[in-house]
């Protein structure tokens, strides 16, 4: 079976169906980029999405990405670990075609 893994916010996420080896190219590629250009004006609306996505996320609080969470102005800049929550979210929600949440598996 095959599946990918990402390290976000000090766990290991593990899914299955993860796209198969375009997803796994077009990562290789863009992961980098992506991780550089996320912006924490975009957090409120993604923490939105990741709300719907239910299971394991419905119970999430925002972790690393909780300060930016309602309101982003004035708040600090964000840090590698802010960074990572982020791109790990962002991804998922770009790839979500290729790709089931649901079937997470966090160690």
């Amino acid at each position: 079976m095959s599946y990918a893994v990402c390290v976000a916010a000090g766990h290991r996420f593990r899914w299955f169906r993860h796209g198969g080896s375009a997803v796994a190219q077009y990562l290789r590629q863009e992961l980098h980029g992506l991780f550089e250009s996320v912006h924490k004006s975009h957090i409120p609306e993604l923490f939105l999405w990741i709300k719907e996505i239910g299971g394991y996320f419905k119970r999430f609080r925002g972790g690393a990405l909780a300060p930016w969470i309602h309101d982003t102005e004035g708040k600090p800049e964000m840090d590698l670990e802010a960074r990572a929550t982020q791109t790990f979210f962002e991804v998922g929600a770009l790839l979500k075609p290729f790709i089931n949440f649901a079937h997470f598996l966090i160690t």
